[in-house]
């Protein structure tokens, strides 16, 4: 299916994702398995206060059952996708990790799952009303 006049950001998409993998096996075999980052606890609570303000979006767009529900119901999704890989992967063995493995089983992934069924059910309910445009 092509949608007028987006050939080129399909082209630049797909390249995108082509050079994407061979830069991630570099990066896997490459970078050090320990690093320590100036800014550790911004991102943490930069990456939290955008989930926040995700799940108040998604929560006020799906009460006023607004359309647009759609984009921070994905993003927050994807969010707390990305909190719950990183909260394991950066984990210290031990309590740490359990922490981060029940947070993400209870609190992120459940979360996450919500906020894509949020967008898929505002998905079927625009699929349902809309229009066929004529060609």
């Amino acid at each position: 299916m092509r949608i007028g006049g987006i050939g080129w950001q399909v082209f630049v998409l797909a390249a995108a994702a082509g050079v994407l993998v061979p830069w991630t096996v570099l990066l896997g075999v490459t970078l050090p398995p320990v690093a320590q980052a100036e800014h550790w606890s911004l991102a943490w609570t930069g990456l939290d206060a955008l989930i926040a303000v995700g799940l108040a979006g998604t929560a006020w767009l799906a009460h006023q059952r607004d359309i647009r529900v759609v984009l921070p119901a994905t993003a927050t999704a994807t969010l707390m996708v990305f909190d719950a890989w990183f909260d394991l992967c950066t984990a210290a063995p031990g309590p740490d990790f359990s922490l981060a493995l029940v947070e993400a089983a209870l609190c992120e992934l459940p979360l996450a799952a919500v906020c894509a069924g949020v967008a898929l059910s505002a998905l079927r309910r625009l699929t349902r009303t809309a229009v066929a445009v004529p060609r």
